[in-house]
């Protein structure tokens, strides 16, 4: 929805937020803080970072409890879906991954 404003967009991300809709919340902050940037809409861009915050709060809950799994040197993990944590020296690999399940989701 290109024409959308910001604040259409932020309503959405509010309600994929009360639906437990993380990654989706995630998805539509990171769009909606692109926008405000561009906009340089200071205020509103400092207000969606609220939002953003507690979407991968409940993100890191969900996946610290569903316990960790380590990736060795050679790989050998296979990973199934669910949530995940990715720590340790794997920071492009990190952000990539990062970057697929949130459109994945």
């Amino acid at each position: 929805m290109a024409d959308e404003s910001i604040a259409a967009l932020m309503e959405r991300a509010s309600g994929a937020l009360v639906a437990r809709d993380y990654a989706g919340c995630e998805r539509l902050c990171l769009e909606g803080l692109g926008r405000a940037e561009a906009a340089g809409e200071w205020a509103t861009y400092a207000a969606i970072v609220l939002p953003l915050q507690e979407a991968r709060r409940q993100r890191r809950i969900i996946a610290t409890e569903a316990g960790v799994a380590f990736v060795g040197e050679a790989g050998g993990l296979e990973v199934a879906e669910g949530w995940w944590v990715v720590v340790g020296p794997l920071g492009a690999e990190a952000a990539g991954a990062h970057e697929a399940a949130l459109h994945a989701a």
